[in-house]
């Protein structure tokens, strides 16, 4: 068969596909989209050493950033990466081979994450607001 017979078939495969697709909701529509909402991550570091963190969904693993000893900082995350499903987050702290990986948390969109690394790892919590 030649191409030309293929051609009316292949427009309407084309346009039926092209309407099934998603656009989401407009920016600036006021509907929040879960995939595109940053959220805010702040980790009190109140450990000596300074910790590397990740946000672990399954077997994968996200680096969100590093906070030095006895500081803070906040992140944004990108969406998707904690509202998708629960998420944990993992402490790894730089020179050392032990870690500490928290409990399963669901965020919603809208909360903040707050993550305080303790003197001794096991001490670490997590929480949301």
């Amino acid at each position: 068969m030649r191409f030309a017979e293929f051609a009316p078939m292949l427009a309407l495969v084309t346009i039926d596909a092209s309407a099934c697709a998603s656009r989401g909701a407009p920016v600036g529509s006021g509907v929040p989209s879960t995939a595109q909402e940053a959220q805010m991550v702040t980790v009190q570091n109140d450990n000596w050493l300074d910790v590397v963190v990740y946000v672990v969904n399954g077997s994968a693993r996200a680096r969100i950033g590093t906070v030095g000893g006895l500081s803070r900082a906040t992140f944004r995350v990108k969406g998707g990466l904690m509202s998708t499903s629960p998420a944990r987050l993992l402490i790894d702290p730089i020179g050392t081979s032990r870690g500490y990986l928290t409990d399963a948390i669901t965020v919603m969109p809208g909360q903040q994450v707050e993550l305080r690394v303790g003197s001794q790892l096991s001490l670490s919590t997590v929480l949301t607001r």
